[in-house]
């Protein structure tokens, strides 16, 4: 299995964490949508609200991160599957 564990001692609990490591990741896309989503959160209003309302719950900023990651993929298979240009909601709110 291609899975790397690394254990993490909780200090507060003193329990063990499990993070696990996927090495079949494509680490030049993932460093991309990185990119992306810092950079979709200064130009794109509606991702800058979400990330601003996230941190105002007090989730930690990594999380939000990833949510945003998501967000842009499903973006982007969406504009795929439908064969049709984005259209930003924001617009008709």
């Amino acid at each position: 299995m291609a899975i790397s564990i690394n254990i993490v001692w909780s200090k507060m609990r003193r329990t063990k964490h499990y993070r696990y490591k996927n090495t079949f990741a494509n680490k030049k896309m993932k460093s991309l949508f990185s990119n992306c989503t810092m950079s979709a959160i200064v130009h794109d209003p509606e991702i800058s609200l979400y990330y601003k309302r996230k941190r105002a719950e007090g989730k930690r900023s990594r999380i939000v991160l990833n949510a945003i990651k998501n967000k842009l993929i499903h973006r982007v298979f969406a504009v795929i599957n439908r064969k049709s240009p984005y259209v930003k909601i924001m617009n008709y709110v």
